[in-house]
């Protein structure tokens, strides 16, 4: 993420996007803060992820979207992180703050454990295989309902449209 954005995502954003979950901030562990701001946190006794993605990076249509695939992958047997609701039952909420607008949403944290040496590589490319097959077999029967938004391609993905522009000149293996 430029500089610029990042200076978007103040305590201010933050604060008020924990409070749509009624969560505090103190509670928010950064995760990552490449394309959205994503962080950890702990409510009742369970784990879950707040991401804060700014609105020129995705539409709201586009989190609706992914929200619905992601809801159908999990009703057909595939273990993902599902959405969460807000404080007002909503998957999906909005902060407009100092002319930005930001996109909130909170997921279930996915279980599982960090890389292990005891579980060799070729058995985790295995599942790993396996889980991407059976969510590309997936993905191809998926129809969205003709009122709901649809997933852009892969292909219409703005950051690949300007790959070579993205990733640094210094990582010539990528530009090749």
């Amino acid at each position: 993420m430029n500089q610029e954005m990042r200076l978007r995502f103040t305590y201010e954003v933050r604060t008020k996007a924990a409070d749509l979950y009624d969560i505090s901030t103190a509670g928010l562990n950064l995760l990552g803060n490449n394309q959205s701001y994503v962080y950890g946190y702990e409510k009742g006794g369970n784990e879950y992820i707040l991401r804060i993605s700014h609105s020129s990076h995705r539409s709201i249509e586009q989190i609706e979207a992914e929200l619905n695939w992601i809801e159908y992958l999990a009703e057909n047997g595939v273990a993902v992180s599902r959405p969460v609701l807000s404080c007002v039952g909503s998957r999906i909420e909005t902060l407009e703050i100092n002319q930005d607008k930001f996109i909130v949403v909170a997921y279930n944290k996915a279980s599982g454990n960090p890389w292990s040496d005891t579980i060799s590589q070729n058995e985790e490319f295995k599942l790993l295989g396996k889980l991407a097959g059976k969510m590309h077999s997936l993905t191809k029967r998926y129809e969205p309902l003709a009122t709901q938004p649809k997933r852009f391609l892969w292909y219409d993905n703005d950051y690949l449209k300007a790959f070579t522009h993205n990733v640094p000149a210094m990582n010539p293996l990528f530009c090749q």
